[in-house]
């Protein structure tokens, strides 16, 4: 019996040095229209570390799109306080208005920032 429980120990994968959280509040979502566009928005609450965000809708042949947001932040950069952070899509006035959000923070370390590059490398140079 020892020997499976020291055999399941190493068999279980560890946690990744990153970590993956919901943010600590999110609003509704919102809409309007300006022209042609319809733009879809919310709020979400968030360390006040630096950061940034990526959205995308999901790929489904949906008549409503699925919305996606990521916001990366440093995990090295200590913040007490929260921040609020408007995530906004657009789309053709013709799509029907999008309700299903799937959003999730990464936190990576400062090592993990400079191997992603592009804007999250610039979130590594906070702490220099």
């Amino acid at each position: 019996m020892h020997r499976l429980l020291v055999l399941s120990l190493l068999l279980i994968p560890t946690f990744p040095a990153a970590a993956e959280l919901r943010p600590e509040t999110e609003s509704k979502l919102s809409h309007r229209y300006e022209g042609d566009q319809l733009i879809v928005w919310m709020t979400v609450t968030v360390d006040e570390a630096p950061h940034v965000l990526l959205t995308s809708t999901d790929n489904t042949d949906a008549l409503s799109p699925g919305l996606r947001y990521v916001i990366i932040q440093n995990a090295d950069v200590l913040a007490g306080a929260t921040k609020k952070v408007t995530v906004e899509w657009q789309f053709h006035k013709n799509v029907a208005v999008p309700y299903r959000v799937n959003g999730q923070v990464l936190k990576l370390n400062t090592l993990e920032l400079t191997q992603l590059g592009g804007k999250a490398a610039d979130l590594a140079k906070v702490l220099k």
